[in-house]
């Protein structure tokens, strides 16, 4: 039987709990709340990856909200999270919006190396090699998991040593958020691997 918490006891528990509290409370409300998320993205011209992103930063920002004290209980904590939800997905479409046809053009660039035997050897795969060194290391290393090794996302969760799969996936979304982010800021480069396909 699922345990049910009034929104009262969920705030009282977020703002005066330990940290095992908390903790539990945030997991309660991430399984709450997680599929409303991504039925309001999904239907705005998003996918799941970028509703688990835009979830956890709504919790955050409800979290936050509690320990200031600025939520009052005016509204339910799901209207809250719906409306924090939609309002972060919108101002990311608008900031972003941009971005649409690169993230359409990476994915000609990802099938126009992929497959191949590593980085080395061949131009295309060297050029990308340079290009993902600028997401960091650990993005790099995911990544290559990735698109490379063709790992799961189990095996690259338990490889890099994320919590969980939907961790692991939050990360990838986040990595080829700064892929396409680079790309973006550095034409010629895209132009370059584009020219490849």
């Amino acid at each position: 039987m699922k345990i049910l918490y009034s929104d009262k006891k969920i705030v009282s528990d977020l703002r005066n709990g330990d940290k095992l509290q908390v903790n539990n409370t945030l997991q309660y409300l991430y399984k709450s709340y997680y599929k409303m998320a991504v039925s309001i993205i999904k239907s705005n011209s998003g996918n799941e990856y970028e509703a688990a992103d835009i979830f956890q930063d709504a919790l955050i920002s409800f979290y936050e909200s509690v320990q200031k004290e600025k939520f009052r209980g005016d509204s339910t904590i799901k209207t809250y999270l719906y409306s924090t939800v939609r309002n972060l997905w919108l101002t990311r479409l608008k900031k972003e919006s941009r971005n649409v046809d690169v993230k359409s053009d990476y994915n000609e660039i990802k099938l126009s190396v992929a497959g191949k035997n590593g980085f080395e050897e061949e131009q295309p795969e060297i050029l990308l090699k340079e290009i993902i060194k600028k997401t960091g290391e650990q993005c790099k290393e995911l990544l290559r998991l990735y698109y490379y090794e063709n790992k799961s996302m189990k095996e690259i969760t338990v490889l890099m040593n994320f919590s969980n799969e939907n961790s692991t996936k939050t990360q990838k979304y986040k990595c080829m958020k700064k892929l396409i982010q680079y790309l973006d800021t550095h034409p010629d480069l895209k132009k370059s691997l584009l020219e490849i396909s």
